[in-house]
């Protein structure tokens, strides 16, 4: 479970990380949702909170052109979220304010 995280359940942080590529999944009801994955997470203090999150609805990702190794910079909701496997975690949600900040590779 990502501790780090957890400590921020329920509140609206702006992070930074590196994209890697975008994706999607098939939720339960069998309709097709857009993610993107982001890798060395850090939040606004610069603290580590997670290797990688996967952000389900994308589209405030999916027009800025990024490429693998981009910086980024959102806002985004820390939610409590059951994986498909069945056990349980905390992610990000609902990203806004995303802006490309470097590239890093």
């Amino acid at each position: 479970m990502r501790t780090q995280l957890q400590q921020l359940a329920g509140r609206r942080v702006m992070y930074r990380g590196t994209f890697i590529r975008f994706s999607s999944r098939v939720t339960p009801e069998g309709n097709i949702i857009g993610t993107v994955l982001i890798t060395h997470v850090m939040d606004e203090l610069s603290q580590f909170v997670a290797d990688h999150v996967w952000i389900s609805d994308d589209t405030s990702f999916r027009g800025m052109n990024l490429k693998l190794g981009d910086r980024v910079q959102f806002m985004a909701k820390v939610e409590f979220y059951e994986k498909h496997n069945g056990s349980k975690d905390y992610g990000l949600r609902c990203p806004v304010f995303v802006r490309k900040i470097s590239h890093d590779r």
